[in-house]
C-alpha cells in the first residue's frame, strides 16, 4: 500500500476524499499529519485532527466498476492498460499502482490529470 507524500498528495482533493469509505474497515489508512493510522487508531468520526484518507486499489477500482457486469469489467481494464501506458509515456511516473489507478480514476470520471504537483482539468495527450 502505498504511503507516500506524493500518494498523500493526490488522495488530498474533494473527488476523492468524498469517496471515503461511511463505514470504514479496519484496514483503511489515513494520513494524520505525518503519521498513517489505519481506522483501528484513527477513527475520523470521533477524531479532532484532519486526516487524509487513502484509498486501496481495490477501493479505487470500485469508483470506476462498481456495479459492472464481468465483461465490462474486462473492457474497463482493456481500457485502463492503454491509458497506463499514455500516462507513463507522458510523465515517467506512477511508481505504485495505487497511484496509477488513482490517476485512471481522476481521468475517466472527472478528466484530470496529475502534473506533478495537483490535479489539472483537461487529459494531457
Amino acid at each position: 500500500m502505498d504511503t507516500s507524500e506524493t500518494y498523500i498528495k493526490m488522495s488530498d482533493c474533494p473527488e476523492i476524499q468524498d469517496k471515503a469509505p461511511r463505514k470504514p474497515y479496519t484496514t483503511d489508512l489515513y494520513s494524520v499529519g505525518e503519521i498513517i493510522m489505519t481506522y483501528t487508531l484513527y477513527r475520523p468520526e470521533e477524531s479532532q485532527y484532519d486526516a487524509i484518507w487513502l484509498p486501496r486499489q481495490d477501493q479505487l477500482q470500485e469508483m470506476i466498476w462498481g456495479g459492472w457486469d464481468d465483461i465490462a469489467k474486462m473492457h474497463l481494464l482493456c481500457d485502463f492498460t492503454a491509458e497506463a501506458q499514455e500516462l507513463y509515456a507522458h510523465t515517467g511516473e506512477f511508481p505504485s499502482m495505487e497511484q496509477l489507478w488513482l490517476a485512471f480514476v481522476m481521468s475517466e470520471k472527472y478528466n484530470k490529470t496529475w502534473d506533478g504537483e495537483k490535479w489539472a482539468n483537461g487529459k494531457t495527450n
